[in-house]
């Protein structure tokens, strides 16, 4: 029991969604066709694609985007993923970044409004750890300038807005299916197309041109699922957690990435994943939701505000601490005792090294990105996570 060790955010893969994925490779079933009617009815969505991976997805519909408009600058947070800074670039539009608002992690609305010109192809809003963005005021900025609003919604599958689901509301979005999202197909990417019939044909026949997985990629995927499938488990996954090489959790700028299309094996597991889903993020609010009750009256602890009619979902829950310092402090004992807690990004977009000279407005500051930098952890909230896990996570920090 002492190896117990807690990822900071995952999707199980059960050995029945890896058995239909198998089943469905071998069998050469239509189970693409079927995720997506699947998704289809789940989301309300008009149009959903399926592709190898969330920064996959967002490259296409940008380029999509990019055919019925000749803006050429794109909007994003300052504080995200390093994969969305990698889908922007490998586009090769322009960038802008925008600060942040320290208290929800969406965008800071006043310098969002002065960023938002008429070279906006697309504002980018950011729906991180499940959380969801201010959208109708997102919207209305957006809209006032002609540019499209496209929703990164990666990490935020079942996360509702005034009971719309996050990643169908703007003009199109994009979900990821990798292994610490709301459900694993391994890796994959959904894009979703509510509004514009032209855009929907321009990015179903760029969709069509991608290369299908080789034999060596599908191995790759299989053998990525049944890693997941049994070594995702806190009595196992002390196991990967303690191969440095396998650099999980590291989030890297890359912009070099792999086109392919999906398979029916990811589809197989997605299946049985999307069945799911419901379940597992009703864990993961409860689990949320016990977090803020026991540490709402913490004075160590600032806890991120929830906009208002959102839903979240919660793959991972955001505190802040007064200092930097005191983060350390904190991460030092929970990274002891195997609890799955996490800094998450390293540093603003701006400061990655081989971006900042492609961002249009890379002098400006962005003092909310580096506040939460310094005094982030992320606690995991995924259906590993116990009582008796989240009682001990409480207990250090309310000590």
């Amino acid at each position: 029991m002492w190896l117990r060790t807690l990822s900071p955010a995952g999707a199980p893969i059960t050995l029945k969604a890896l058995l239909n994925g198998l089943r469905a490779e071998f069998a050469r079933q239509q189970e693409t066709v079927s995720f997506q009617t699947q998704l289809k009815t789940i989301l309300s969505a008009n149009t959903v694609f399926l592709v190898s991976s969330g920064k996959v997805a967002l490259n296409l519909v940008l380029r999509s985007l990019m055919t019925v408009s000749s803006r050429r600058e794109v909007i994003i947070p300052a504080y995200s993923s390093f994969c969305l800074a990698s889908a922007v670039v490998s586009t090769g539009l322009a960038v802008k970044i925008c600060d942040i608002n320290v208290n929800t992690l969406d965008y800071d609305l006043n310098q969002l409004s002065k960023l938002v010109d008429i070279n906006t192809l697309a504002v980018i809003p950011v729906h991180l750890f499940g959380l969801v963005s201010n959208l109708d005021e997102i919207l209305s900025i957006t809209k006032s300038k002609g540019a499209f609003l496209v929703e990164d919604a990666a990490q935020a599958i079942g996360a509702q807005y005034k009971n719309m689901y996050v990643g169908t509301i703007g003009d199109a979005g994009i979900f990821s299916l990798g292994r610490g999202k709301s459900i694993s197909t391994v890796i994959g990417g959904i894009a979703v197309v509510q509004k514009g019939k032209k855009i929907t044909e321009i990015l179903e026949k760029k969709i069509a041109q991608l290369p299908k997985p080789s034999a060596v990629d599908k191995m790759k995927l299989l053998i990525s699922a049944v890693a997941i499938c049994f070594f995702l488990h806190p009595r196992l996954y002390f196991v990967p957690n303690s191969l440095p090489f396998l650099k999980l959790g590291a989030n890297e700028y890359d912009p070099d990435f792999k086109f392919l299309s999906f398979s029916n094996l990811q589809a197989g597991i997605g299946r049985i994943g999307l069945e799911n889903l419901t379940h597992y993020n009703r864990k993961r609010i409860k689990n949320a939701y016990y977090l803020i009750q026991s540490l709402k009256r913490q004075s160590n602890v600032k806890l991120p505000k929830i906009i208002s009619d959102s839903s979240p979902c919660f793959t991972r829950f955001p505190i802040f601490f007064k200092s930097s310092k005191l983060r350390e402090q904190f991460f030092t004992i929970f990274s002891s005792l195997r609890l799955g807690v996490s800094k998450n990004f390293p540093c603003p977009l701006n400061k990655i090294p081989g971006f900042k000279h492609l961002i249009v407005n890379s002098n400006d500051s962005f003092p909310g990105a580096e506040w939460v930098c310094r005094r982030i952890l992320t606690l995991p909230t995924h259906p590993f996570v116990n009582k008796n896990d989240l009682s001990k996570i409480v207990r250090i920090l309310t000590a």
